[in-house]
């Protein structure tokens, strides 16, 4: 395939890494983990998008569109990556964001990929949830066009046959780097979203005759829908480069078992992916795509799918700036990482710290299983200074202060000191104590 015939500008050395995970293949004891490094593509924190994007602004700027146009979910990382190459060339960009996920948390709708967006200037408009938000940002780019701008428009995840050649080019990219290395991979894994990541190295790898299956990880769609649609665009983009004979329906595998309750929604096992990564390699996934990526891998690895003595490559997608999206996650998460049975919640307090205390209605929910809990208190900042007591069920031990959930009722009660100190957001600093949940 000879990529060079496609108008493309240079974004970012290559080519990205290819590393062992050591310790991570140690610690789930099965084959040797590879990591393929495109969350290191640099623009803008990096990640998968700007390899779509060398092509999709070539594209651009040979029509000589002034004014990029796009769409995603409200911490989307491909928008961000966008905004960030449309200000490199001095373009305009407009990005539509959709309330894909329902919920009021101020770090979600304002800081990670949100505050990024803001600072490369971007034209931000909203959408509500379950609107065709290709078809919106069409009609948004003609509405630009009757303006007497000079739109670009790139569907969501820069996933169309254009975009995709950003995979075809990464297959042969590592295909060369194993080749030098002497490296021989079994088994390629990376997310699979809005289908161009997948497509791409499908066409790049089975147009090389590499003979290395991949497998998406499902991010938003049941396997069959994720599946067709990844096909369709491996078999356009097939056409676009030439490739003969097309690419065959079983070339194109997902697993969507990791989606969870929905696109963008945290699962335990992403969780648990997150901070094994960031725990034992140093290396930062995000809560929307690597995360649920590697979470799936690692639980085939714990199945036996992906065993001892053969070498899997898992192409990082980037996104780590999405982390901060997702404070709230990660505080409560990291009290339950590796098996622990500690907890974090945050208990809002209404009136006086006695009549909470004493009347008893005030539950702690969740504490369905024998085990220590953290917990902390926080007390709303206009009480009067000085020590308050709470009756709380504890143990002796006391810990630095964390953030708790509401859970189960209270029982055994102790009292517990709790010395305000200065604060956020309307409350004061607390204290925080072991809270056993009963066997």
């Amino acid at each position: 395939m000879h990529l060079a015939r496609f108008p493309r500008v240079r974004l970012f050395p290559t080519p990205t890494p290819l590393e062992k995970l050591e310790n991570l293949t140690r610690h789930l004891g099965g084959p040797d983990i590879w990591i393929k490094r495109d969350d290191c593509t640099v623009v803008a924190t990096g990640g998968n998008k700007i390899r779509k994007l060398e092509w999709l602004v070539g594209e651009a700027l040979a029509q000589s569109a002034n004014h990029l146009v796009t769409q995603g979910a409200v911490q989307s990382n491909h928008v961000r990556q966008t905004a960030a190459v449309a200000a490199r060339f001095g373009m305009k960009c407009s990005a539509l964001l959709e309330h894909r996920i329902d919920t009021n948390d101020r770090d979600y709708l304002n800081s990670g990929n949100v505050l990024l967006d803001r600072l490369f200037d971007v034209a931000i408009e909203y959408r509500t949830a379950g609107l065709d938000m290709n078809a919106e940002a069409e009609a948004k780019g003609e509405a630009l066009r009757a303006a007497g701008d000079k739109p670009y428009v790139i569907p969501g995840g820069g996933s169309n046959r254009v975009g995709a050649l950003g995979y075809v080019s990464c297959a042969q990219e590592l295909l060369q780097q194993v080749d030098e290395m002497g490296l021989r991979i079994d088994h390629l894994v990376t997310a699979t979203g809005s289908a161009g990541t997948h497509a791409g190295l499908v066409v790049g790898l089975e147009g090389c005759n590499a003979g290395i299956p991949v497998l998406g990880i499902g991010v938003r769609l049941p396997q069959d829908r994720q599946e067709a649609n990844v096909h369709r665009l491996a078999e356009a983009t097939a056409d676009y480069v030439g490739m003969r004979g097309g690419v065959a329906r079983s070339a194109v595998v997902a697993n969507c078992d990791y989606v969870g309750p929905g696109y963008g929604q945290p699962t335990p096992g992403m969780t648990e992916a997150v901070l094994m990564l960031a725990r034992l390699e140093g290396v930062l996934l995000d809560p929307v795509y690597s995360g649920k990526a590697m979470a799936g891998l690692i639980d085939l690895v714990r199945k036996g799918q992906f065993r001892k003595g053969e070498t899997v490559v898992f192409l990082h997608t980037g996104g780590a700036v999405g982390l901060y999206g997702y404070n709230g996650v990660f505080d409560q998460a990291m009290g339950v990482a590796f098996g622990g049975k500690v907890v974090r919640a945050e208990i809002p307090m209404h009136g006086k710290v006695s009549q909470v205390a004493h009347d008893g209605k005030f539950l702690f929910a969740g504490l369905t299983s024998p085990g220590l809990y953290l917990v902390r208190v926080m007390v709303p900042s206009d009480l009067a200074p000085g020590p308050q007591k709470f009756q709380i069920t504890a143990g002796a031990a006391r810990t630095p202060p964390s953030l708790v959930l509401m859970v189960g009722p209270l029982q055994d009660l102790e009292d517990f000191e709790c010395r305000p100190a200065p604060g956020k957001s309307g409350f004061v600093q607390h204290g925080a104590c072991w809270l056993r949940a009963p066997a």
